[in-house]
């Protein structure tokens, strides 16, 4: 079992000291020590936040922020069960930070986040991780993905997004046309259902006949689908 995050001790963090770690357990999950850890060079604060396996290798994800609360750098790794080297230059990946991941499959994942490569305010892209690389999603070029859902029974997958290309969500009463997606295969890609709401949006899970729409607020909303 493995998990990432942030921290120090309570001496080492009054010093400035922080560090993003990647921690593994051999007990499931009783206890967990660290394998890898990123220093914050004693400025702002740094973590790892992200974790997806593709093949045999685990990815990691995370930022550093200076002390003014800026990103100062995406210190993204892969795990080959020894040690986490950052990834190579010629990785899609290895200057995008990262907001949000999801685990498809034991060999794939969905990432969403920025290129830094693509200018100072970079457009928020999806990408298919595989043990390969990772390529982008053309087809959900100018959508924010917010949330993935695999439905084991069939193998489907929902996505759930807005319009635009901010990784900024919409504010609370602005009025914003959602989008559920539904594919197999990462490769061709249909819109299931499209609707417009005032709260901001989060999650979409379908169970028992029903596709649920979770909100930032904390409502719950279920529809009747096919």
């Amino acid at each position: 079992v493995y998990a990432v995050g942030s921290g120090n001790t309570p001496d080492g963090w009054k010093e400035g000291n922080i560090y993003g770690f990647l921690w593994r357990s051999s007990d499931n999950g009783k206890t967990f020590a660290p394998v890898d850890k990123e220093w914050n060079g004693g400025k702002g604060d740094s973590r790892m936040v992200h974790l997806v396996t593709a093949g045999p290798r685990l990815y990691l994800f995370g930022y550093k922020i200076d002390n003014t609360g800026k990103l100062a750098s995406v210190p993204n790794k892969v795990w080959d069960g020894k040690t986490a080297a950052y990834l190579s230059q010629d990785h899609t990946l290895q200057l995008t930070f990262v907001r949000a991941a999801w685990q498809i499959t034991e060999n794939a994942g969905v990432v969403t986040g920025q290129n830094l490569l693509e200018g100072n305010n970079p457009p928020m892209r999806t990408w298919l991780l595989t043990a390969k690389d990772a390529a982008v999603l053309d087809a959900l070029k100018d959508r924010v993905v917010v949330d993935v859902f695999h439905r084991a029974d069939t193998g489907e997958f929902l996505l759930l997004s807005r319009p635009g290309t901010s990784p900024t969500p919409p504010a609370n009463g602005a009025t914003t046309e959602w989008t559920v997606t539904l594919t197999t295969d990462f490769a061709t890609f249909k819109d299931v259902l499209k609707f417009p709401s005032s709260v901001p949006l989060e999650s979409v899970a379908w169970w028992q006949g029903g596709l649920y729409i979770g909100t930032a607020s904390g409502q719950l909303y279920r529809t009747q689908a096919n």
